[in-house]
């Protein structure tokens, strides 16, 4: 994130051209595109990476290597059965997505001098407040991983 800023900056300073702007200040202006590129781009490798993997480690199957000898199109088998397999290993990273982007979401708001929720619970250090909003991030994603839980296995 740091690199990222370092990076525009000088990139102002060589042409004057400001881009983007590198940090959220006072007065109404405020950084978004950095920090939405600083919050997915982590995201975005770990996923492209677990789909590579995941990916290559089907088309190693027994029954991939029989359906391709069988005349089955590549774009048939990683529609029908590849994607459909991998569904289910990728609803399992869900969870580490979504603690991934939480912990860094804390970074990103303090680098990017923005005002969030997770930088309003360290500045007010109200013990309720925490527990509060705490009980509100855990709910929600509590229910969408119960939902997502019973529709694989009501299937």
């Amino acid at each position: 994130m740091f690199l990222l800023q370092v990076f525009f900056i000088w990139i102002f300073r060589v042409t004057g051209v400001k881009l983007v702007q590198t940090v959220s200040l006072g007065d109404g202006n405020q950084a978004f595109l950095l920090p939405l590129i600083s919050l997915s781009l982590p995201i975005f490798l770990f996923l492209t990476q677990i789909i590579v993997l995941k990916i290559f480690e089907e088309l190693d199957k027994q029954y991939i290597i029989y359906a391709k000898a069988k005349g089955l199109s590549n774009f048939y088998l990683l529609n029908i059965h590849v994607i459909r397999n991998i569904k289910q290993d990728l609803e399992g990273h869900l969870k580490t997505v979504i603690w991934m982007m939480l912990s860094t979401l804390v970074m990103v708001e303090y680098i990017f001098n923005l005002d969030g929720v997770m930088m309003f619970n360290i500045k007010n250090l109200s013990v309720e407040l925490f527990v509060f909003t705490c009980i509100l991030f855990f709910t929600v994603f509590f229910v969408i991983y119960r939902l997502i839980e019973l529709r694989r296995y009501s299937i």
